[in-house]
């Protein structure tokens, strides 16, 4: 038993280094696709706050759909809800991640503080690139608001129906 615990534990640190490496991806040609409301780009970013344990997961897709999830379901790359974005939040999205130098930028990764914490992984003409930015981040915090506002229109229909502020009647 200790034998093949000892085996384990020594191919576990002999694969660690291929595991690091497998995660680190160079720059992606950067998509120029019309015919996308994004531009061709697709990105997933998932934010936690492990100080307050709370996550959220955002996909974008390159035909402008956005798939959210919140919370315990986040926390595992999961989604609740898909919704369209308009045109002008695609396009602040690719905007954002241009501006950024994500796709271009040598290491666009950043170590900060402890938290928050935004995995991202851009797609574009069948690659990847995925990366990590620790602490505060200007670019990570706006395209974050903005998804954040999307999704937040999946209770649009509930908010309608509700009644406006203010007296009613029979009161």
């Amino acid at each position: 038993m200790r034998r093949s615990r000892a085996l384990a534990l020594c191919a576990a640190a002999a694969l660690a280094p291929l595991a690091a490496v497998s995660c680190t991806s160079g720059p992606l040609p950067v998509p120029n696709d019309a015919a996308s409301p994004t531009g061709g780009l697709g990105l997933d970013l998932w934010t936690a706050r492990t100080d307050s344990q709370q996550y959220e997961f955002f996909r974008v897709h390159p035909d402008g759909r956005l798939d959210y999830g919140g919370g315990v379901r986040a926390f595992g790359r999961g989604t609740d809800w898909s919704g369209a974005m308009s045109p002008d939040d695609a396009r602040t999205v690719r905007q954002v991640v241009d501006e950024a130098g994500w796709m271009t930028a040598a290491d666009p990764g950043r170590e900060g503080a402890k938290t928050p914490i935004a995995e991202i992984i851009l797609r574009a003409g069948g690659k990847e690139r995925a990366f990590t930015i620790t602490g505060e981040s200007a670019e990570v915090k706006r395209i974050a608001d903005l998804l954040r506002t999307v999704a937040s229109r999946r209770f649009d229909s509930f908010m309608q129906r509700l009644p406006e502020a203010g007296p009613q009647p029979g009161r």
